[in-house]
């Protein structure tokens, strides 16, 4: 499809969702629980892990790949597989980190809108590892296949 029909796609239809909610924005935002220190750290500590881990993902990417460009372009313009550091240890360092994030998010706020989308959030989320994982089979193959056997989704594994 191409990058500007990609973007332009995107660009579109978050404008779109985002009006939607905005104007359903009382009844979403109608039940909240309250706040309190106790959840301000539990959004703080939450908050830090995904700090942490975004940071260490995101270290090794050039603000191309970040966005995606090689893979819209299909110039396939990494060819090298990256399994060293945090992508060692999950497969999806940067989708951790946004679950991390909006988990936070939801304790900071407190509002039963946020855990009620918090399901329909990890069930997108999880769609789109599956279709970046169906593509990066089919770009680096048998390699990708042993990092997937080795490199646990987004748990990492404990080590004794």
């Amino acid at each position: 499809m191409g990058l500007a029909a990609t973007y332009t796609m995107l660009l579109a239809g978050c404008g779109a969702v985002s009006a939607i909610l905005f104007s359903l924005r009382q009844s979403l935002l109608a039940v909240e629980f309250g706040t309190g220190p106790v959840l301000w750290v539990l959004a703080a500590a939450t908050y830090t892990a995904s700090l942490a881990v975004e940071i260490r993902a995101r270290k090794p990417l050039r603000a191309p790949i970040l966005v995606g460009v090689p893979e819209l372009r299909g110039d396939g313009s990494r060819k090298a597989l990256l399994t060293t550091g945090i992508y060692g240890a999950v497969r999806h360092p940067r989708y951790v980190g946004a679950t991390l994030g909006y988990v936070a998010s939801a304790f900071l706020a407190n509002y039963l809108f946020l855990y009620a989308a918090l399901p329909v959030f990890l069930l997108l989320l999880h769609t789109t590892v599956l279709l970046e994982e169906r593509e990066l089979l089919e770009r680096f193959g048998n390699p990708y296949r042993a990092y997937m056997a080795r490199v646990p989704r987004y748990v990492p594994r404990l080590r004794g």
